[in-house]
């Protein structure tokens, strides 16, 4: 039972990393697509807003905001990859519940399937 809890944890653990990669991985999207769009076709209401006001995400954390757009394009791989392999550590400790609830009661889940 404690090898279960200590699985459960560890897949509540993860679901929270991964929501917070996705999290990150939006904003960067956000301001890829901001940033695309700013240079292929600016417009007035664009050009008059300073570039640290566009994003409609938090205003403190500016720290992307100042860095050139490779730069942002490789954060953006990473941040994939982090979500890659954290989606692929889930699905293991899913599949590892599932077997131990399985030995734990193995009749229940045949039950359960049943219903």
């Amino acid at each position: 039972m404690v090898e279960l809890r200590s699985i459960q944890k560890s897949l509540s653990s993860g679901e929270k990393e991964k929501a917070e990669l996705m999290q990150s991985l939006a904003k960067l999207k956000d301001d890829l697509t901001r940033l695309q769009l700013c240079e292929s076709s600016p417009d007035i209401s664009t050009l008059s807003l300073p570039q640290e006001k566009l994003s409609t995400a938090s205003q403190t954390d500016l720290s992307g905001e100042l860095m050139p757009i490779g730069t942002r394009l490789a954060e953006m791989a990473r941040m994939r990859l982090l979500y890659d392999e954290a989606r692929k550590k889930i699905q293991l400790i899913q599949q590892q519940l599932a077997d131990l609830e399985e030995k734990v009661v193995p009749g229940q889940a045949e039950s359960d399937q049943d219903r």
